[in-house]
């Protein structure tokens, strides 16, 4: 019982050190290239793999604010454009209700 205990513990921590290295080699992908350094100087610093993660926790959670401002902005000039858009352009209504004329064609 203790070793099944033991090895789903030491499964959960390879499993944990594992997703961090994988966000570290996403981070490196995507960062620009002074990012990439402060984490390149981090590692060779010998820092421990739990600063490495509270270091790429910060970062995501500083991409993820900085994306959910460009949403609230991209959203406010969707609304706008849809209200200025909807004082130009007519209805389906509005062009239902106006008559087809009858132009007599000359013989």
């Amino acid at each position: 019982m203790r070793r099944k205990s033991a090895y789903k513990k030491r499964i959960e921590e390879l499993t944990e050190e594992r997703d961090t290295l994988l966000q570290l080699f996403q981070t490196l992908q995507d960062s620009s290239d002074a990012d990439s350094t402060t984490l390149l100087k981090l590692i060779r610093s010998k820092s421990s793999l739990s600063n490495i993660q509270l270091y790429l926790d910060t970062k995501h959670q500083q991409q993820r604010s900085k994306s959910a401002e460009t949403v609230d902005s991209s959203q406010i000039s969707t609304e706008t454009d849809r209200h200025t858009l909807s004082h130009r352009v007519l209805s389906i209504q509005q062009l239902l209700d106006k008559p087809t004329r009858c132009i007599p064609a000359d013989s």
